[in-house]
């Protein structure tokens, strides 16, 4: 089995460690993990535009174009529809 490298821990609230027999295996709710995520994004100057839908995407150029015409470009662009989407 491939093993990754550790890179950082953190002290998310409501998170929980179960020891297994392969190793442990952490759990934290939904929600946590997103303000968790948001946070630390947030602190390394990481840009978010919530509620906006993704009209068009150039993956060779790594650009998309949002419902209100703005234009995004960058080494990574994430877009995630939601719990809600159907």
């Amino acid at each position: 089995m491939t093993q990754g490298q550790y890179i950082e821990s953190s002290n998310l609230p409501h998170c929980f460690e179960l020891c297994l027999s392969d190793g442990p295996l952490g759990l934290i709710e939904r929600n946590s993990l997103h303000e968790g995520l948001k946070t630390l994004a947030l602190s390394l100057g990481v840009e978010m535009n919530l509620r906006n839908a993704v009209t068009s995407l150039d993956p060779e150029t790594g650009s998309i174009t949002l419902e209100d015409g703005t234009k995004v470009s960058g080494d990574a662009v994430i877009g995630a529809d939601g719990i809600h989407v159907c």
